[in-house]
């Protein structure tokens, strides 16, 4: 499937879902044109022991398989596929596909929404929980409507609904829903043909989930970017490519005497809260984190070319403007039980860096290495004397169009000549108080 066929937005979940819970993140909508047309069971099950094993996306693979039963005869209004995934924010992952709108959506549900109303009082809870088919009539003399969620499909002309519990082979549950508009509901037939069909998608999900969590953990501990680049196959011990980029190194003055008075696992709350909001920071710019080292953070903002270095040195500066901004309102914070939050500094830097696989054999670190980043990082231990909580290099300075200011030349351990610091032409909130 070509990217014009593709629609990708953020989206905001229905005004009665609590916002923590439910997040939609993807919409997938297939052009009329491109929607399988006719078709038997058999070609499906075909399509599934086949073609279908080649579609990598999930939201895509649903959609494409909602419509195959269509052509197929079974008049499908609603059809949802909860997986579950292993993610530090999200327990499970939902595809919504809907016939009428024409369009199939990705939803993450977070961890907190077992606890939720809305899980105990849904069909799901019985799939997920106590491992029930539930099946519903919604029309005739006494419909059975006995969860919210029902009441909603009836009132947009749902006239059966079914929903499965199946099991990957660790033994945990997904669930498959699927509701019809059909005057009379499923017939036997219907059944009978999506119950043979399902067994077979089981086996083709259960590689979508964990192709699934290899991307969550990649991304949770590597970020997005060094994620797909060790997916992909980069995973050779010194392999890596030299390239510039603008080096950020960040941490806290005067964090490690706080940490000594505070509970080890308010130490924990408080950096949490902190790297979320720096994180927030350099993502919104742009940049990318590589590495959390106590209470300190390096990100990189790649120059691709000389001509856009001035594009990333400001969305460098920005980032760091933002995130000394976002962690100053952690004042305050419980965690820290009346103690002053420690100040953010961040130090900026441009040089060549090597990027890629660095370690022993058997256990790497994708990472940059290189004098660049040694320099960065000492010129942070200047925030302490300079009075200044963005510090930056000549070199950075030299491709920086930011108002910026000289603040003299200053020895640095481990280079042999003084070098020059600079800094933003700044109000008072963003000097050490």
């Amino acid at each position: 499937m070509t990217d014009h066929n593709r629609v990708a937005v953020d989206t905001l979940p229905r005004s009665d879902t609590p916002n923590d819970l439910l997040r939609t993140s993807r919409v997938f909508e297939r052009p009329e044109s491109r929607r399988p047309q006719g078709g038997t069971p058999d070609d499906i099950r075909t399509w599934l022991q086949g073609p279908a094993r080649r579609i990598e996306d999930t939201l895509e693979l649903v959609d494409e398989l909602s419509w195959r039963l269509v052509g197929a005869g079974i008049r499908l209004s609603r059809v949802v596929i909860s997986l579950p995934t292993l993610h530090p924010q999200y327990l499970n992952t939902g595809y919504r596909w809907f016939r009428v709108q024409g369009f199939c959506e990705e939803r993450q549900l977070s961890h907190g929404i077992r606890d939720s109303a809305m899980f105990l009082n849904s069909p799901m809870h019985r799939v997920f929980v106590h491992g029930e088919t539930v099946r519903r009539r919604l029309i005739g003399k006494k419909p059975q409507i006995d969860f919210p969620i029902l009441q909603e499909l009836a009132d947009e002309g749902v006239t059966d609904y079914i929903a499965l519990p199946l099991e990957l082979s660790d033994g945990r549950r997904f669930a498959v829903t699927l509701a019809t508009d059909q005057e009379d509901g499923f017939s036997r037939a219907n059944l009978a043909t999506l119950g043979s069909l399902i067994g077979l998608l089981a086996p083709l999900l259960e590689i979508h989930v964990m192709r699934g969590i290899t991307r969550n953990l990649l991304n949770a501990y590597l970020g997005p970017e060094i994620g797909r680049r060790v997916l992909a196959g980069e995973i050779e011990r010194g392999r890596g490519e030299t390239t510039r980029a603008v080096i950020w190194f960040c941490d806290l003055r005067g964090f490690t005497p706080l940490a000594e008075r505070l509970r080890e696992e308010d130490v924990v709350a408080f950096l949490d809260s902190y790297f979320e909001r720096v994180v927030a920071a350099v993502h919104a710019r742009d940049g990318q984190v590589l590495k959390f080292m106590g209470d300190g953070l390096i990100a990189i903002f790649p120059v691709p070319d000389i001509e856009f270095a001035a594009n990333a040195t400001r969305r460098a500066c920005e980032a760091a403007c933002m995130a000394i901004a976002d962690v100053d309102k952690l004042e305050g914070h419980p965690a820290l039980h009346g103690e002053p939050a420690p100040r953010m500094c961040v130090s900026l830097h441009v040089g060549n860096v090597f990027y890629g696989n660095i370690g022993a054999a058997d256990r790497l670190d994708f990472t940059v290495i290189g004098p660049a980043v040694n320099l960065v990082a000492r010129v942070d231990q200047l925030t302490k004397t300079v009075n200044r909580r963005i510090l930056m290099t000549a070199d950075f300075a030299k491709v920086c169009s930011q108002n910026l200011e000289p603040l003299g030349r200053h020895e640095v351990r481990g280079v042999s000549e003084p070098i020059e610091i600079f800094g933003l032409v700044e109000d008072a909130d963003c000097t050490i108080r």
